[in-house]
């Protein structure tokens, strides 16, 4: 049964608390029980008003007199689900003329629904903050993308990084539940340029069991305009 008909709640206030095509079934004397429908809302602490004069209360034995007007809190999951952060990057020695690719999509843990991210740096190897002064900047610029939610991806063009620095990026992504991880990497911006390595032929490269492999690789540097 749709979730209004007990709780002190419109119809349209129920569905953006726990989704389009939600119902609710009592599964025992006391027990109430919500299946979400698409895109809910609902989060731990908030406030369900059951409808007074429609439930009835028993301490023991028969329920009896109906209960007035209270509200319920919801409380945390008793097996929550917890976020995992996994960030890749293009590379951990980035070249002269090469931008990073900073990139989180491989995260888990968000129970369902939208995760915060949140990116930082920091320097390393004994390097001052100017270090990584435009790295955050463009670090902060992605943490507001989204509605203050933060991007997943982030590239850091090769300008923003003086040759020579060394510095951690650190990742951390957040569930609807509030519960977190945070995975860092530690960079490195070379003075020179660094070669771009591929593996030519197909992908995925099939074989069987008796078969051989063969691969064959390529380098190439960038252009060098970067170094005019």
């Amino acid at each position: 049964f749709d979730c209004a008909l007990v709780l002190d709640l419109s119809a349209s206030e129920a569905s953006a608390l726990f989704g389009a095509g939600h119902a609710c079934a009592f599964t025992g004397p006391a027990s109430l029980k919500v299946n979400f429908g698409s895109t809910p809302a609902v989060n731990v602490g908030a406030g369900l008003p059951f409808r007074g004069g429609l439930v009835k209360a028993s301490v023991n034995g028969p329920a009896s007199l109906f209960a007035a007007n209270q509200t319920l809190r919801v409380a945390s999951p008793r097996k929550p689900t917890v976020p995992r952060a996994a960030l890749a990057v293009s590379s951990t020695a980035v070249g002269l003329c090469d931008p990073l690719l900073l990139d989180a999509s491989s995260s888990s843990g968000s129970g369902g629904r939208t995760q915060t991210y949140r990116w930082s740096a920091a320097p390393s190897g004994g390097g001052g903050e100017h270090v990584v002064g435009n790295v955050s900047s463009v670090l902060a610029a992605a943490n507001a993308a989204l509605g203050g939610r933060g991007a997943h991806s982030v590239r850091v063009p090769s300008e923003a990084m003086p040759p020579g620095s060394k510095f951690a990026v650190t990742l951390t992504v957040t569930n609807f539940l509030g519960y977190a991880d945070s995975k860092t990497v530690h960079l490195a911006k070379l003075g020179v340029p660094a070669p771009t390595i591929s593996v030519l032929g197909p992908d995925p490269v099939a074989t069987t069991r008796s078969g051989g492999l063969q691969l064959v690789a390529a380098a190439s540097l960038s252009k060098p305009g970067c170094l005019v």
